[in-house]
């Protein structure tokens, strides 16, 4: 009886034993923590893979014993500074707590440091979206495979991007906070126009004044010092994404288009910020279709409501529209359930007439809203279902929605 009691005991504690090393040997990693400055591409292993999402929407990465990770630093001469190697892709693989070895040697996962922070590029994709426009791809080159976080609809004779689409993964509550803004970059959109200097206050001062036939509208409606100005609006927000540097590769002019600030820190802001909580509190991944509709107006020198465009000179050319309305919709493409948000791009509406409510509003029935509806400085916003706002915006791509996604 006592031999039986002693060997239970002993298996007792080898369970117990190996239950501690099992929990000891897994690798964790904190997104907003412990990864290494500048940092590479966080990858599943395997071809086509893509980013490795944290376990829940607490922002750590988890690993088994012996698992591995692929890391990548992407860019003319990006390269691993604490590797004896030049290698800018390798496997890293977990041996416990934050300990990582690469190639047989021990490292802590905080020091696979890259050299600079890994590049991300636009191209076209060589096909067509809509029809007749321009299929954009935003992503990172791995040299043999290539990683897309957004694809943008671009026309390139209107010079506007019709709609951007992207992933939003349930775990986007663990997102990387505080990471630096870049520049935006230009690339090979937009030829001839300089975006950087449309941007700018006293061109747009100019831009408003030559639209409208008067310095003093122009003055008028553009601020120096204030919120009231065209910003770049993020089509494809940069904290849709759980790392830095994917919020990096959302800083292409192609993926924004000009929207008045008032709006893009007001109602736009809020209703990104309720889409990635609904996302993160209800854990589902969405697919997000965001794209803009119409033209916005101000009335001329003569009281006669005029097209707004970022470009505009003496001679009457235009380019680079300010549209008068935003869209955004969430669809789940498995229970094919999705609905549509419009936003008015107009802070100095002095009355909202039909024309501005494009489909019935259905917000009564989203619960986790949190934006100011009607506030016309922080942008007119309402909700729809997909099929109602596809009737009027024709630049929606297609997809079968069955229902609300409430």
């Amino acid at each position: 009886m006592t031999f039986n009691i002693s060997m239970q005991a002993v298996a007792c504690l080898l369970i117990f034993a190996t239950s501690i090393i099992a929990i000891q040997a897994q690798c964790s990693v904190s997104i907003n923590g412990d990864l290494p400055a500048p940092q590479p591409l966080v990858l599943n292993v395997g071809e086509g893979a893509g980013f490795r999402h944290p376990v829940d929407t607490s922002g750590t990465l988890s690993f088994a014993a012996g698992e591995n990770v692929r890391l990548v630093c992407t860019g003319t001469n990006n390269k691993f500074v604490n590797l004896d190697s030049t290698e800018s892709d390798v496997l890293a693989t977990c041996v416990s707590g934050s300990k990582f070895t690469v190639d047989g040697v021990s490292i802590e996962f905080s020091d696979l440091a890259c050299s600079f922070l890994p590049w991300h590029w636009q191209r076209k994709s060589g096909n067509t979206c809509l029809g007749s426009y321009t299929d954009v791809e935003i992503g990172f080159d791995l040299g043999t495979e290539w990683i897309t976080t957004i694809n943008a609809c671009h026309d390139e004779t209107r010079l506007e991007t019709l709609y951007t689409t992207f992933k939003l993964v349930k775990e986007i509550g663990g997102f990387q906070t505080g990471f630096p803004r870049p520049s935006w970059v230009q690339g090979i959109f937009y030829p001839g126009y300089t975006l950087a200097t449309q941007y700018n206050r006293a061109t747009q001062i100019a831009t408003m004044g030559t639209l409208l036939g008067s310095a003093d509208l122009g003055t008028q409606y553009i601020h120096a010092t204030n919120d009231y100005f065209l910003a770049r609006g993020h089509t494809t927000a940069k904290a849709d994404f759980v790392y830095g540097s994917q919020h990096r590769a959302t800083f292409y002019y192609v993926n924004q288009s000009p929207q008045w600030q008032t709006f893009n820190g007001g109602n736009w802001n809020s209703l990104e910020n309720d889409v990635r909580n609904y996302a993160s509190n209800t854990y589902q991944d969405l697919t997000v279709y965001t794209g803009v509709y119409g033209i916005a107006q101000l009335p001329n020198v003569d009281g006669v409501l005029t097209d707004l465009y970022l470009y505009a000179d003496e001679a009457g050319n235009r380019a680079i529209p300010v549209p008068k309305f935003f869209w955004k919709i969430l669809y789940n493409e498995t229970t094919q359930l999705g609905t549509a948000f419009i936003g008015v791009n107009n802070p100095y509406l002095t009355t909202v007439t039909s024309d501005y409510y494009i489909c019935s509003d259905i917000s009564s029935q989203i619960q986790w809203l949190t934006w100011s509806a009607n506030s016309v400085p922080l942008g007119i916003s309402y909700a729809c279902t997909v099929d109602s706002l596809r009737n009027v915006v024709e630049t929606i791509p297609s997809f079968t929605v069955k229902g609300i996604l409430s």
